[in-house]
């Protein structure tokens, strides 16, 4: 495979780089520096059941993390992952690098370079930690940003990338570990660790006024080498309209531009995606919102119109866990503060999703291949209790109900408690 020069060479350059920017950074005179470590532990249990089967899952992270400020330079930071994940009788040890981040700071510009977070304007196209780096200036008017992102070296449930029915099938491939033959071992890591190979482009502004507006441009480019290549480039843009002292109107709008090998060759074709929500802060002695989001998403229709296709996979909802593709949905939600503060105290919230499929082909979640196009109702409920600033314990449960829906309304429905 074509996969195997490349993740030997890199390595050895780009940590280099890393470490010589680190040395001067440290080195460097009149640099003050704080240092700060420490660890957070994550564990969540879950029990769900779909088609009359039920599934037991557990995962336990630990994440340790250091910090050090770099004066007037800037910052680095790093958290490391060491995951144990027990489903179907088997257990799964997942090491990963997260968050890694060097910031430099130079009057009104920024640069940031590592394993760095980055989200667009509608947090559904590419969202989550990219190897690359990013530049930034501030204007009077604004931000703007330009990013270059590479995905190859990242953990596949962390990308979380599945824009091929190849790679989706490659997301559920186990883990290997063949500890008796070193060549196996790290070609069993090469195929079933890494996530799909993409370089992704983006440039992006945020205004300094009094309406949230964010524009972007991303251009995402298919280095996996297979025949299902898919090349795709995007324009989004989101803006929020506070309505008065108790409402807020939030819209945006997102096309996309795809190529697909087709048995003669390449084809283009034109994607779109849009939301439109509303939120009300009501005046109560406590603190919570009522919300109302319509999410919409194309499928495969007529005159080159296609399935929308974001690059990474954000599930639509709790139970169905339905990525954004051929996909619609609308949502009432609500959430409160019933004591304390942001940082510590008793928040509740609940929602009830509905879906409906844009066409009969592009949707590949659950009930795929059944008739209709309402496939039904979620229903989704949690309580957050956090009664220190340093210790969280959430409780949620929900279910999705077929028979709300024309698809499959006989279907069992489907329920997760976690």
């Amino acid at each position: 495979m074509k996969l195997t020069p490349t993740v030997s060479r890199f390595p050895f350059h780009f940590p280099r780089l890393v470490c010589v920017i680190l040395f001067l950074a440290f080195f460097s005179s009149g640099v003050s520096r704080a240092m700060d470590t420490g660890l957070i532990i994550d564990t969540t249990n879950h029990i769900e059941e779909y088609g009359g089967v039920q599934y037991y899952g557990l995962e336990t992270t630990l994440m340790p993390w250091f910090f050090t400020n770099l004066g007037t330079v800037g910052q680095f930071e790093t958290y490391l992952g060491f995951s144990a994940n027990y489903g179907e009788a088997n257990w799964v040890f997942v090491p990963e690098l997260l968050r890694t981040e060097l910031t430099l700071r130079f009057d009104m510009q920024q640069l940031r370079l590592g394993r760095i977070r980055y989200s667009d304007p509608l947090g559904y196209i590419a969202e989550g930690l990219f190897d690359g780096l990013s530049y930034a200036i501030e204007l009077p008017k604004g931000r703007i940003s330009l990013a270059g992102f590479y995905t190859g070296f990242l953990y596949k449930k962390e990308a979380n990338i599945a824009m091929t029915m190849g790679e989706l099938a490659s997301y559920y491939k186990p883990l290997v570990y063949n500890f008796d033959d070193p060549k196996s071992f790290w070609r069993g890591i090469v195929d079933s660790y890494f996530a799909p190979r993409r370089l992704i482009l983006t440039l992006n502004y945020e205004a300094n006024s009094t309406l949230l507006l964010k524009l972007s441009v991303i251009g995402q480019y298919d280095m996996t080498g297979t025949s299902e290549r898919f090349d795709s480039g995007y324009v989004a843009g989101k803006i929020g309209i506070p309505l008065g002292r108790y409402f807020a109107l939030d819209v945006g709008a997102a096309g996309e531009l795809l190529l697909v090998p087709q048995p003669n060759g390449r084809s283009s074709g034109l994607a779109f995606a849009g939301d439109l929500g509303l939120s009300f802060l009501p005046p109560t002695a406590i603190e919570d919102r009522l919300s109302l989001l319509g999410r919409f998403s194309s499928g495969h229709f007529a005159d080159g119109f296609s399935a929308f296709t974001p690059i990474t996979t954000e599930s639509q909802g709790r139970i169905l866990k339905a990525k954004l593709s051929g996909l619609s949905m609308i949502r009432l939600a609500y959430v409160g503060r019933l004591l304390g503060s942001a940082s510590d105290g008793l928040t509740v919230s609940i929602e009830s999703s509905y879906f409906i499929r844009t066409d009969r082909e592009s949707y590949q979640g659950w009930l795929a291949g059944a008739n209709g196009y309402f496939l039904g109702d979620e229903v989704y409920g949690e309580l957050s209790w956090r009664p220190t600033s340093d210790f969280r314990l959430n409780v949620g449960g929900g279910l999705f109900l077929p028979i709300l829906g024309n698809v499959s309304p006989k279907e069992i429905p489907k329920w997760r408690m976690e």
